[in-house]
């Protein structure tokens, strides 16, 4: 019997035992990739290198930071993103742009 969809992305038969619903996710022609998103904080910083390296070790395919110029406690994330990757060679960086005051060009990982 086809079932109906649910709340949750399971659907129900007629005997009400749940099957996962037969909807496929949308991929955008892209593969699902994992990563982390760290906060810069200033105080914090051989941690954050450190953390960034061990993203490598797991296996994890993005470091990223947010990116606010005007907050004095984070590192500066160019500066940031310069001394990950020279300590780094598989994981994509990325910078969250959280301001007006940021380069519109700067979009994705590794654009500008």
């Amino acid at each position: 019997m086809v079932g109906t969809a649910e709340a949750g992305g399971r659907s129900r038969d007629a005997n009400h035992s749940p099957q996962l619903a037969t909807t496929p996710m949308t991929d955008y022609g892209h593969e699902l990739q994992f990563g982390i998103f760290i906060t810069p904080a200033a105080d914090q910083t051989q941690a954050i290198v450190e953390l960034s390296k061990l993203a490598e070790v797991v296996g994890l395919d993005l470091v990223t930071f947010q990116d606010h110029p005007y907050q004095a406690r984070f590192l500066d994330t160019w500066t940031l993103l310069s001394v990950v990757a020279a300590q780094t060679s598989t994981v994509r960086w990325w910078r969250w742009l959280q301001t007006p005051t940021a380069c519109p060009s700067c979009t994705g990982p590794s654009t500008c």
